[in-house]
């Protein structure tokens, strides 16, 4: 299983905010099935898919709450150990053991890089009964870190109530229109060419092909030819929708425990293709 948390590559440096100071709030992210109560004083940002951003200008550094799509705490205790969080311009290192925390969580201190920048975290990663969770990192600058991040990743963690999704309109919208689609990308030079397709299922199933042609600078030389045969484990499992009114993504469980997401766009100006996490794909029928 592959460790994808999604994280706002910010500096961690401080964070200051010029607005107005706000009471303590409930936050509510009904299509990921959670809420939290954010700490009185801190400044609130709803920042898509799920995302939510705390900062203060007393506190050096920044809260973030986002959703994770993961049920084995045991497995993700192993990763979170032995692989840390990493992500594009994320690169964080468990600092002594992680340990599980109450009945439904995990938790440690992380320390690495955040976009170029040296970075540590305290971090709680809560599961829910409904499936998936949230993931808590209080963060700052290592010479800044102490002992205060955890105190205040587990305040926001004993606020947290997880309930079952609710699909947005924006979701359903994008699932009803995916339905029994197939999703084609090409990519060709002068040496190459890739198509990857992914089979859209009215019963949410798919499967995957895809494959790179590559030759030789002679044009006409024989191909070497690199397809995945769609149907396997690795190549095929469930589909959905995620997402709240402002944005959603595509979300692939393989059968053999791989997780994707994809953040879905229309291409401006076609209703023939979208984007996912930018890369034009043609959306055709199903024979």
């Amino acid at each position: 299983m592959k460790m994808l948390f999604r994280i706002l590559l910010i500096c961690c440096c401080t964070f200051l905010i010029t607005a107005t100071f706000g009471q303590a709030k409930t936050i509510k992210a009904p299509s990921y099935g959670y809420s939290f109560t954010a700490p009185v004083d801190w400044i609130h940002q709803d920042i898509g898919n799920g995302y939510h951003l705390l900062g203060s200008n007393a506190v050096p550094g920044f809260i973030l709450i986002m959703p994770h799509t993961y049920s084995d705490k045991t497995a993700i205790k192993a990763l979170a150990q032995t692989e840390g969080i990493i992500d594009q311009g994320i690169s964080l290192q468990a600092v002594g053991a992680v340990e599980y925390y109450g009945k439904n969580g995990i938790s440690g201190t992380f320390k690495g890089i955040t976009d170029g920048e040296l970075a540590e975290a305290a971090a709680l990663c809560l599961f829910s009964p409904h499936g998936g969770g949230i993931l808590i990192l209080a963060m700052t600058s290592p010479a800044q870190f102490n002992t205060t991040y955890m105190q205040l990743a587990e305040g926001v963690a004993k606020t947290v109530k997880f309930s079952t999704p609710v699909e947005s309109q924006l979701a359903k919208t994008w699932r009803q229109g995916l339905t029994h689609k197939k999703l084609v990308y090409y990519n060709t030079t002068s040496t190459s060419s890739e198509k990857n397709t992914y089979y859209l299922y009215h019963n949410g199933t798919f499967e995957y092909a895809g494959g790179i042609s590559s030759s030789s600078t002679n044009y006409y030389s024989d191909q070497t030819v690199t397809i995945s045969s769609a149907g396997t484990d690795a190549d095929a499992g469930q589909w959905t929708v995620v997402g709240d009114e402002q944005s959603v993504q595509l979300y692939l469980v393989y059968n053999n425990g791989n997780e994707a997401l994809f953040n879905l766009q229309l291409k401006e100006g076609t209703e023939a293709q979208i984007l996912l996490n930018g890369d034009r794909y043609f959306v055709q029928d199903l024979e």
